[in-house]
């Protein structure tokens, strides 16, 4: 995600997010956080100064300040998609601060036809996170076969638009 000047980025299951400065080349911070066992850092986004990242085995939203490294969980008005038995799950979130809005991807549903896209808007938080997401929709995408899947998302503000990144896998 870049924010603030600055190219983020984080592991899968590392507990660290790294800016880098894309003009120096250089690593100029990392951001330990505490993680809840059994997160699985799936996606990164920014909104309104925070980090925001999306795990995929608890399903759940975490705000990050980048300052302090404080993490919190953000309450949802309806609980994400479990991961499925399949091993799919929320993949990607993206913020978009003009229309005031979170998007977060789950990569295929239980039957492997279709990707979501779940539409969230931003309210005002409370003591535990600075803000809370209610859920507005739901657009599904359709897949070829069982075999793609999107697995990340990213808000173009400039044309008013989402860009998913589709992948193909070929199993097991």
């Amino acid at each position: 995600k870049f924010f603030d000047g600055k190219l983020y980025f984080a592991s899968e299951r590392c507990p660290v997010i790294f800016a880098f400065d894309p003009e120096s080349k250089t690593i100029t911070n990392s951001i330990n956080i505490e993680v809840p066992q059994n997160f699985e850092m799936e996606g990164l986004t920014s909104f309104k100064g925070k980090l925001y990242l999306v795990s995929e085995n608890i399903s759940a939203v975490y705000e990050v300040n980048p300052t302090t490294s404080e993490l919190k969980q953000v309450q949802t008005s309806v609980p994400l998609p479990p991961k499925s038995k399949s091993g799919d799950g929320t993949e990607g979130i993206a913020g978009n601060e003009k229309n005031n809005k979170f998007y977060i991807l789950r990569e295929r549903n239980e039957d492997m036809t279709r990707s979501q896209i779940f539409t969230y808007a931003v309210e005002a938080g409370n003591e535990t996170s600075s803000i809370t997401l209610k859920y507005e929709s739901t657009i599904e995408l359709p897949l070829e076969n069982p075999q793609w899947r999107y697995s990340d998302i990213c808000v173009d503000e400039l044309n008013n638009r989402l860009i998913c990144l589709k992948s193909y896998s070929k199993g097991k």
